[in-house]
């Protein structure tokens, strides 16, 4: 029981590991700064990739826990508090995961509209070189 509690005490260590970094990108893209995007995305792979070998170590340690007895009470209460905090931690990355999923789509939005300003003036700027007379007369003359 002792490798099942040592397991979830580090399980939560890397839960709040995820959060820190979620919030550490959260206030860098705050300031519209999306330079480290990759290293986040990757930095979150990995992490959770740990906090699932996690699972296997507290799977198979369970397993091999036999008849719990009344003597690891105290364990018992420990591994509710560890339970609890990994539930409070699970609340707090889904609130920063829903923030981050926002401010994706507000620039992702951003984008779009840039971008239809774009192609707008692309074509206003066609709409007036086809209009102007001597435009390509004038665009040879001035490339020569």
């Amino acid at each position: 029981m002792e490798d099942v509690l040592q397991y979830l005490e580090m399980k939560n260590h890397y839960y709040e590991k995820f959060y820190s970094v979620t919030q550490k990108f959260l206030d860098q893209i705050a300031r519209n700064d999306w330079t480290n995007l990759d290293f986040f995305v990757d930095s979150r792979e990995r992490i959770l990739n740990i906090i699932r070998s996690f699972d296997a170590k507290i799977s198979h340690a369970v397993e091999r826990v036999e008849k719990p007895t009344d003597s690891k009470e105290v364990d018992k209460a420990l591994l509710t508090k560890m339970m609890d905090e990994r539930k409070r931690l699970g609340e707090k990355i889904l609130e920063l995961d829903l923030q981050l999923i926002s401010a994706i789509d507000d620039y992702k939005n951003e984008t779009i509209r840039e971008l239809k300003k774009t192609v707008e003036t692309q074509h206003q700027i066609d709409a007036f070189e086809k209009n102007t007379p001597n435009s390509k007369a004038t665009s040879r003359v001035g490339k020569a």
